[in-house]
This record gives structure tokens, C-alpha cells and sequence, in this order.
């Protein structure tokens, strides 16, 4: 009588798990349950998070000299200067430089170095630019700000934006052009380069956009607002 109980509990539980199997399994794997994460389209729903998502552009601004391997100044790396520390240790990246170890997968001055913010120089910037032009898309529907700070976050993003295809077209040469973000889909194989000309325009166009905003300050005095681009920056770009 017990080895019948003890069966009988066996081919319940078989059929229990086999149930909540069969459940789970018509479930939709990417419909999962609300677990914190937000929408782009959530995010421009809010304030802070709009906020947040400036901050996120200004985080492709690389973190300059300090972290070249080993501290050395990229003057180094051309006629203006010799770098002392050539031949005196062993990965230098103005050595690595000057003697040609430059491949199409090897920068010296990126991939010597792994620490710091935006490290790989070319997708830290086109990650700025793609989010900066996410932001300038998305902030026409944005109601909650007032129309003087859409206005000066706008500046910002344009600078932003401009001060990294400089950076990518003094590095790489001509890059595409994208004032608007892409689709996920968006097929890149028929990119080709514009002239050089062509990307000056653009980071010019974006400059004096910026010089032309009445509520984009020259500079700033609030402390709670260091290391935000001003007027002067689009001047100096």
C-alpha cells in the first residue's frame, strides 16, 4: 500500500512539473516582468532622467594626458618633441608610434592604455554623437522643462556633438555625417566618406548654433555647473 502511495506522489509531481513546463514554454521570452529597467520613451518622460541622459552624452569627453602610457604627452609623437622615456622602457606609446607598429587594429594611443573614461576614442565619440542625436530628436516632445532650458541643453548637445566629429575627423579622417539618430536597422553599407570639407560645415554649422543661442551663457559661475560646455567652447571648436 506504501509503494503505491509512494508511486502514485511520483507521477503527480511528473505531471506537475511537466505542466508548469509546458506553461512556461508559451510564454514569450522577452515578455518579462517590470523589473526597474525604463524605455527610451520612458525616459524622456521625466524630467530628471532627460537630465540624466545630458549627463550620460558628456561622459564620451575622454580624459586627456594622464593616462597615455606612461604619462608621456602626444608631442611625443611627432616633430615637436622627444619623449624621454623612449627607450627606456618597454610600451611606450610614443615609441610604439614612431617606430610603426600602427595597424588598422592597433592605436597606440588607444589601445595602450586601459583606464580613464572613453578609452577607444572612436566608439567613445560615436557613441556621443549617436546619444546626442537621440536627445535633439527627442527633446521636441519634452513639455516639462522650461523653454529657456530646452533651449540651453540643446546648445550643449550641439556643441557636444560638434566637439566630437572633430575629435573623430582630426583622428580618422572624413567621417559620415548623422544629424539624427539611426534606426537599429539602418543599414550602413552604402556609407561613404563626405570630404573633409563637407564635416567642417557640419561642426561649423553646429558651433554657431550654438554662438547664436541667447540662453547658451559665454561662461559659467555656479560651481554645481563646472565642466558644462558654454558658448566660449563652441568658440574654441
Amino acid at each position: 500500500m506504501l509503494k503505491k502511495i509512494s508511486v502514485m506522489k511520483k507521477i503527480i509531481w511528473i505531471l506537475v512539473i511537466g505542466g508548469l513546463s509546458l506553461a512556461a514554454c508559451k510564454n514569450d521570452p522577452l515578455d518579462i516582468t517590470p523589473d526597474g529597467r525604463i524605455t527610451l520613451a520612458d525616459v524622456f518622460r521625466d524630467e530628471k532622467h532627460t537630465e540624466a541622459f545630458v549627463n550620460t552624452i558628456y561622459t564620451s569627453v575622454p580624459e586627456y594626458l594622464w593616462s597615455y602610457y606612461y604619462y608621456s604627452l602626444m608631442a611625443g609623437a611627432s616633430d615637436e618633441a622627444r619623449e624621454s622615456f623612449v627607450g627606456n622602457g618597454i610600451g611606450d606609446f610614443c615609441e610604439q608610434w614612431n617606430i610603426g607598429n600602427v595597424t588598422p587594429t592597433f592605436n597606440p594611443m588607444a589601445d595602450l592604455f586601459s583606464t580613464g573614461r572613453n578609452t577607444n576614442r572612436y566608439a567613445g565619440f560615436w557613441t556621443g554623437i549617436r546619444n546626442a542625436n537621440i536627445f535633439l530628436d527627442e527633446i521636441e516632445g519634452v513639455n516639462f522643462f522650461s523653454a529657456e532650458k530646452t533651449s540651453r541643453l540643446k546648445g550643449e548637445v550641439r556643441i557636444l556633438r560638434a566637439f566630437y566629429y572633430l575629435e573623430l575627423i582630426k583622428q580618422f579622417g572624413p567621417m559620415p555625417i548623422f544629424s539624427s539618430s539611426l534606426a537599429p536597422d539602418f543599414d550602413y553599407s552604402p556609407l561613404t566618406r563626405p570630404t573633409f570639407q563637407e564635416c567642417v560645415d557640419f561642426i561649423v554649422s553646429d558651433c554657431d548654433a550654438a554662438i547664436a543661442n541667447t540662453d547658451l551663457r559665454l561662461r559659467l559661475n555656479a560651481e554645481n555647473e563646472r565642466g558644462r560646455v558654454t558658448k566660449a567652447v563652441a568658440y574654441a571648436v
